[in-house]
C-alpha cells in the first residue's frame, strides 16, 4: 500500500439557522473523497482528521495490484 496524496474536502454543514444531519454530512465528504481518489491513482481512502464545520482531510491510497 503505497500513499498517493491527501485531500480536503467541505460541505455545507448548515443552512441559514438550520444545521444538517451530521450523518450527511459525513457522508457527502465521504462521496467527495472518493470521488477525488482516482486523480491520483489512489483506490482507497482513509480520514486524516474528524468533521470540523463541514470540512474533513482523507488520505489516498494505492492498493491494487
Amino acid at each position: 500500500m503505497r500513499k498517493r496524496g491527501e485531500v480536503a474536502v467541505s460541505v455545507k454543514d448548515r443552512l441559514g439557522p438550520y444545521e444538517r444531519s451530521e450523518a450527511q454530512v459525513r457522508d457527502e465528504l465521504e462521496t467527495q473523497a472518493r470521488n477525488e481518489a482516482p486523480g491520483p491513482g489512489a483506490d482507497r481512502i482513509s480520514p486524516l482528521s474528524p468533521v470540523d464545520d463541514g470540512e474533513q482531510r482523507w488520505a489516498l491510497w494505492r492498493c491494487g495490484r
